[in-house]
C-alpha cells in the first residue's frame, strides 16, 4: 500500500509545506530548498503520513518551519486528532516523534517549555483518554498503597514455589532495547534530514541546501560551524576599487568628501 500511495501523498505534503512556507515569508526558492532538503528524512515520512490521513496542520507546519519544535509537537500531538480516534492518537505520536525527535534530547529551554505543556489540563486530559498510547502522566503521584507485610511474604513464597522450575527471563540489555528517536537537525530544520551517518557539519559542507538550513535555523544545528569565507583575492580587491572609482566619477554628489576644486 505504501508503494502505491507514497508518491501521491508525498507530493501533496511537499506542496502544502511550500505553500505554508511562502505564506510565512519564505521566498519560492527557499520553500523549494526546504522541500528538497527533506527527501529521505524522518520529517518527510511524518508529513507524508499526515497527508495520507488528510491532516493539513498549518499551525504545526508554520511552527516547524520557524524552528519551534515545542509548538510543532504540541499542535501535532494534542491538536490534530479532531475525531478523537485512538488509532489516530497513536499515529500522531509516531509522527511527532519523527518530526521533532525525543523531547529529552532538546535544549534546556525547550524541555522546560515542553514540560509546562505536559502539565497543562489540555495535555493531561488528552493523554488520559488514550492510556494505551501514552504512558502515565509524569506528574501523577505514585500510589502510596502498600501490601501488608504478611500478605506480601505469602505472595513471595507462592511465586517462588511456582517459578522454581522456570528461571526468570533475563532483563533486556540496552542493546536489545529500541533506541530513542533522536532530534536531528532538519532531519532535525528542523529536528532535522539525516539520510547518512555523517555528522551534521559534514553533511552541511557537502550539501548546499543543508548549509542554507543551518544558517536559517542555527539552534537546530548546534554542531554546525560554517567555514569562514575565503579572503578576497587581489584581483577581486582591484575590481572593487575600480568599481568604486567609476561610481565616484558618475555620482560625485554621493561622495562629497571626494569632491575637489570648484
Amino acid at each position: 500500500m505504501a508503494k502505491k500511495q507514497w508518491d501521491k501523498h508525498n507530493d501533496i505534503a511537499n506542496q502544502r509545506i511550500a505553500k505554508i512556507a511562502q505564506n510565512n515569508g519564505w521566498t519560492a526558492q527557499e520553500a523549494e530548498q526546504i522541500v528538497q532538503s527533506m527527501q529521505g528524512s524522518k520529517e518527510q515520512a511524518a508529513f507524508t503520513s499526515l497527508a495520507y490521513n488528510g491532516v493539513r496542520a498549518p499551525k504545526m507546519t508554520a511552527a516547524w518551519l520557524k524552528g519551534d519544535r515545542v509548538t510543532a509537537r504540541q499542535e501535532l500531538l494534542y491538536r490534530s486528532n479532531s475525531n478523537s480516534v485512538a488509532g489516530f492518537a497513536a499515529r500522531r505520536l509516531a509522527e511527532a516523534n519523527l518530526l521533532t525527535g525525543d523531547p529529552t534530547t532538546w535544549s534546556e529551554e525547550e524541555r522546560a517549555r515542553w514540560e509546562a505543556i505536559e502539565r497543562s489540563t489540555e495535555a493531561q486530559e488528552y493523554r488520559a483518554r488514550y492510556p494505551k498510547t501514552f504512558p502515565p502522566s509524569p506528574n501523577k503521584e505514585p500510589s502510596s498503597t502498600k501490601p501488608n507485610r504478611d500478605t506480601q511474604s505469602k505472595t513471595d513464597e507462592k511465586n517462588k514455589e511456582q517459578n522454581k522450575d522456570n528461571p526468570a527471563p533475563q532483563e533486556s540489555t540496552d542493546k536489545d532495547k529500541a533506541a530513542p528517536l533522536s532530534t536531528e537537525a532538519r532531519s532535525t530544520l528542523l529536528t532535522g534530514p539525516q539520510p547518512s551517518p555523517q555528522s551534521l557539519d559534514q553533511q552541511a559542507k557537502l550539501d548546499p541546501a543543508q548549509q542554507k538550513l543551518a544558517a536559517l535555523y542555527p539552534t537546530m544545528y548546534p554542531d554546525y560551524k560554517p567555514e569562514p569565507p575565503p579572503p578576497p583575492s587581489s584581483a577581486e580587491l582591484e575590481r572593487k576599487e575600480q568599481e568604486l572609482k567609476r561610481l565616484k566619477a558618475l555620482y560625485p554628489t554621493m561622495f562629497p568628501n571626494e569632491m575637489t576644486g570648484p
